[in-house]
């Protein structure tokens, strides 16, 4: 019978390289995503939307804004249903900036004021976004 020697690492060296990912994932997630694009105002057309809201939610190709900052709790139960209050708004970047990352460098509960094309009565309510303005702290 011939025993193999099985390497099993200690549970100390599991949390450090499991740590080490995370954080590096982290990082490389926030420097690549830092450079926020916008169109200039001049490009923005005169019949756009302006509304505004703090920032409940950040998806892969949409944000989710609500008329008041949201709580651990709220932002945990919306994540699941998409619900984050009666004033929840869907924001979606606008086709005429394809190449363009309006999303990038925002947070959760910063208040932003968009620019979009019209608000879509929906259930929440939608709007595709030109620009993406972040509005100092009151």
């Amino acid at each position: 019978m011939v025993r193999l020697d099985i390497y099993r690492p200690s549970f100390k060296k599991v949390i450090l390289v499991f740590s080490l990912v995370v954080i590096l994932t982290l990082f490389i997630h926030e420097c690549s995503t830092q450079t926020r694009i916008t169109l200039p105002a001049e490009d923005i057309p005169t019949n756009h939307t302006t509304v505004d809201g703090y920032i409940a939610s950040i998806r892969l190709n949409k944000i989710l804004i609500s008329d008041e900052p949201i709580r651990l709790k709220e932002r945990l139960s919306g994540y699941i249903t998409s619900d984050y209050g009666p004033g929840t708004i869907i924001i979606s970047k606008h086709e005429e900036i394809d190449n363009k990352n309006i999303f990038a460098g925002l947070k959760v509960n910063q208040k932003v004021n968009v620019y979009g094309d019209y608000l879509r009565e929906s259930n929440p309510a939608r709007i595709y976004a030109y620009s993406i303005e972040v509005l100092p702290d009151e």
